[in-house]
């Protein structure tokens, strides 16, 4: 419920906490954002609901309820939603204009944390014990994997737990923490991914028949060090399975080939890349042979054709393209 008081009477009272009763509405929080933008402009008005936020939290003797970092994100929103607005437009034709920002909920909750890892969802946080993740157009696809990885006693991925009241999915939180791909990994790091891989691939080969489509497994998709949850140097767990899809095994194989012991130009040198790929599919169970290299280069192919059908920067294109083509240049020396 908005409150009665004027713009201004209502943001003088909350800046000095002389509101009385409970605090402020969801709806007067953005009003009071909106009144300290007009007042002070982008920066100040930041940090004027960041002080005041906290003051109030601790005058209503709830501290643990302020949380800076949504507190920012509504005023960056808040400030972004009023950059193309008329000086005279008032706060309910602002609210009328951007209804979105009704939605308490719309950016998160107090005491969820955001989490580092993964290319595909980015807005994943931690709350308690478990990650919020919003879920895509394959979210049941993925829910019955996890589920399944569950019943079977693989403890490399996170459980699926639910759907929360905002519709995002619940899954466990795991420890470990991901590695970024530009990172060179160690010799037991390859062969802890590479045994990961295998159990993963072992455990959702036992998918029934009409999902696995007459392909081995479940391949990951998207099987990057990135990906993976590290805990002293070995590979914990799998996470982020937005890409997966039955799959042959190698295609994962390849990926993390690529991606994983960065077989590029500017990876390792041509006879390292040679010892770290054999110890890679020493640990898997494969040969470095033409299959395993076609899986190789055929991941870069599959990534291209991905961003040509998403438009992604010429650049990016390009460079895939120039791996692609180094790889084929250099595919006798890795065997």
């Amino acid at each position: 419920m908005q409150s009665p008081l004027s713009d201004d009477e209502l943001t003088d009272r909350w800046e000095t906490q002389a509101l009385g009763g409970s605090g402020v509405s969801h709806i007067d929080h953005v009003r009071v954002a909106w009144v300290l933008h007009r007042r002070h402009g982008r920066l100040e008005a930041e940090e004027r609901l960041v002080l005041g936020t906290r003051k109030g939290c601790d005058h209503y003797g709830v501290p643990e309820k302020f949380d800076e970092r949504l507190t920012r994100r509504w005023a960056r929103a808040i400030s972004s939603a009023i950059a193309d607005a008329p000086d005279s437009e008032s706060f309910l034709d602002f609210i009328a204009r951007n209804p979105e920002l009704r939605r308490g909920d719309l950016y998160g909750k107090p005491g969820e944390v955001p989490l580092a890892g993964g290319r595909v969802n980015p807005d994943v946080v931690r709350v308690g014990e478990t990650v919020r993740r919003p879920m895509g157009a394959r979210a049941s696809f993925i829910h019955d994997l996890l589920v399944h990885l569950g019943r079977v006693g693989f403890d490399g991925a996170p459980r699926f737990l639910g759907v929360d009241d905002v519709g995002r999915e619940i899954v466990s939180l795991l420890p470990g923490a991901p590695i970024p791909g530009t990172e060179i990994l160690s010799d037991s790091e390859i062969q802890s991914a590479a045994t990961l891989f295998q159990r993963y691939h072992d455990a959702a080969a036992g998918l029934p028949d009409a999902v696995l489509d007459g392909h081995e497994t479940v391949i990951h998709g998207d099987a990057g060090p990135w990906n993976i949850l590290w805990v002293d140097g070995q590979a914990r767990a799998l996470i982020d399975f937005d890409e997966a899809r039955p799959g042959e095994r190698l295609e994962d194989v390849g990926y993390f080939a690529w991606k994983g012991l960065r077989l590029v130009a500017d990876g390792p040198s041509v006879s390292e890349q040679r010892r770290r790929l054999a110890i890679l599919a020493e640990t898997y169970g494969v040969d470095v042979d033409g299959d395993l290299l076609d899986a190789i280069e055929d991941a870069v192919a599959k990534l291209a054709a991905k961003g040509r059908a998403e438009r992604w920067s010429n650049g990016v294109l390009t460079q895939l393209e120039e791996e692609r083509a180094w790889q084929r240049q250099i595919r006798g020396r890795l065997r």
